[in-house]
């Protein structure tokens, strides 16, 4: 019996460790984000006739870790992203992205880019966005995209 009570106290404290080290606990599914580079992105959003969102954050930075832990995880915000945008994330702590970002205007994180399907910047802003803020943007990002293909 000592051994069970061992094994189970035990158990507990792994499980507490190891929630101990999330910076947030994920409240659902995210944003499906494109994994690779943001060519891979641009080219599914080019096959898929969406536009892109991208994501510029950086590893030490708040806002961001606040943003992918928040508002990028409200189901709102996911479902009108994952519908109507083809979605990447660029670390901009990652010296290769450097001259990408500089050509859009990136100058601070977390920055909102969206891309049309021809891989021109028709909206950008810049800082943290809560859900009212996210879903206001990709609102204002599509009409801007579809503006752009006339």
């Amino acid at each position: 019996m000592k051994k069970i009570y061992s094994l189970i106290t035990l158990l507990i404290i792994s499980w507490a460790s190891a929630s101990l080290g999330q910076s947030a606990p994920a409240v659902g599914p995210g944003i499906n984000f494109v994994e690779g580079t943001w060519f891979d992105a641009a080219n599914t959003a080019r096959d898929v006739k969406k536009p892109l969102f991208i994501l510029v954050y950086g590893d030490n930075c708040l806002n961001s870790k606040k943003m992918l832990s928040t508002s990028l995880l409200d189901p709102d915000v996911v479902k009108m992203y994952n519908e109507n945008f083809v979605s990447h994330k660029i670390n901009a702590s990652d010296l290769k992205n450097n001259l990408r970002l500089t050509n859009w205007g990136v100058t601070s994180v977390p920055t909102l880019v969206f891309l049309d399907q021809k891989r021109n910047v028709v909206y950008m802003t810049s800082g943290f966005k809560d859900k009212e803020k996210m879903i206001n943007i990709g609102e204002i990002a599509m009409q801007k995209a579809r503006s752009k293909k006339k």
